[in-house]
């Protein structure tokens, strides 16, 4: 019995240690970073919090601990030298895991609190997250995954907590315009390039004077008809622009009385088109 409960598979099949586990009541957590998929790997055994050295620390460990936080695409690095932190006390050493174990418990290592490691060799892993869908009328985080509102990119507030939302050369772009999906370079649905983002804009209060602008800005000089009710089929992307309210002599949209950003209560059915001369 002196053998059960020390972390070392003295039996080969680990049945000594099998029999244990409701005694250990293993845990596991990330620490040391302010994102959910990666951190200093710490384990609790006997009550106790601890980190795991780095020695032999491999991908196949980082799969077992990151499907055990449930991540079921595993891991996309396993890292070493205390990436995130030093930790104490250090808890397990020389773990090697096969890859398939169902928690980092089954793996083999060196027994619980058994090491030759200083803090500065704690192990971290980076988990795989399940590919995030944003809505159209989100903004995807570039390192984060995180879904945030179209209207709070360039606010000056990092809402990602990556700052991809308040990158300086997206902010800093100037506002675009294109036609798409006329049956000429003449015409089509109006979409914009805001924050470096392309979306469309609604049809409601859209009239002559707005479709005028827009084909100024094209360097359209003509005589300007507006297209409603999605006249050139539904865009994509955010709807940036709704209820504008141009005079007819202004040089660009951002000119024209309008509501914010990305304030709107329309759909794509709605997408305003011009037809240009």
């Amino acid at each position: 019995l002196r053998f059960a409960l020390d972390g070392l598979d003295d039996c080969g099949d680990r049945s000594d240690e099998i029999v244990c586990q409701s005694q250990l009541d293993f845990q596991i957590r990330l620490a040391g970073s302010n994102k959910t998929n990666e951190g200093r790997v710490e384990v609790k055994v006997f009550g106790q919090w601890g980190a795991i050295c780095d020695d032999h620390f491999s991908a196949n460990d980082a799969n077992v601990i990151c499907r055990q936080l449930g991540f079921p695409l595993g891991a996309s690095q396993a890292l070493s030298h205390s990436t995130f932190g030093p930790g104490s006390p250090i808890l397990m050493d020389d773990v090697m895991c096969r890859g398939n174990e169902t928690s980092l418990a089954d793996c083999p290592f060196a027994g619980w609190g058994v090491h030759n490691c200083a803090p500065e060799e704690t192990a971290g892993v980076r988990c795989i997250l399940a590919e995030t869908t944003c809505t159209e009328n989100q903004f995807k985080c570039e390192t984060t995954d995180a879904c945030i509102a179209i209207d709070f990119l360039c606010d000056t507030v990092d809402d990602c907590g990556d700052h991809s939302d308040e990158n300086r050369t997206r902010c800093a772009s100037e506002l675009l315009v294109r036609l798409a999906d006329g049956p000429d370079s003449l015409s089509g649905r109006v979409e914009l390039r805001q924050n470096g983002i392309w979306g469309t804009v609604c049809d409601d209060d859209f009239g002559p004077e707005e479709a005028t602008v827009i084909c100024r800005m094209l360097n359209l000089n003509g005589p300007a008809q507006p297209a409603k009710s999605g006249s050139f089929g539904p865009g994509k992307g955010p709807i940036w622009l709704d209820e504008l309210g141009c005079s007819g002599t202004e040089n660009t949209l951002m000119e024209c009385a309008r509501l914010p950003w990305a304030k709107h209560n329309c759909r794509h059915t709605e997408d305003a088109g011009v037809r240009c001369s």
